[in-house]
């Protein structure tokens, strides 16, 4: 009885989105790339390493909350959210910040 009990536990539990969960990933370490300390090439290969994992972050969080909201039976819909109601001020913050500094740089300096 118990063992009967424990399989159908397991078969209702609903799985996680996978794509819900890689854009959660993606935008973080798109955040790690531009918050790690300037190295010897310079910020912009910092800013390129953030758009490459921030872009393709954003399209899976879009498509994590599509995929989540046909499929009932995926977890996932506060992963995709999280994404992008916390990563897109931030990102936009972070660039901001590189065109602030970069554009200051190429007229002698930024301040």
């Amino acid at each position: 009885m118990e063992s009967f009990e424990t399989q159908e536990s397991v078969a209702g539990q609903k799985e996680f989105d996978k794509v819900s969960v890689a854009s959660l990933v993606l935008v973080l370490l798109a955040f790690c790339s531009a918050l790690l300390p300037m190295t010897d090439s310079g910020p912009p290969s910092l800013f390129v390493a953030f758009l490459i994992f921030y872009f393709p972050g954003g399209v899976c969080g879009i498509w994590g909350l599509i995929r989540t909201k046909k499929n009932p039976h995926l977890r996932g819909r506060s992963l995709a959210m999280t994404t992008l109601l916390i990563g897109n001020p931030i990102s936009l913050w972070i660039i901001g910040i590189f065109l602030y500094f970069s554009l200051g740089t190429l007229n002698g300096g930024c301040c």
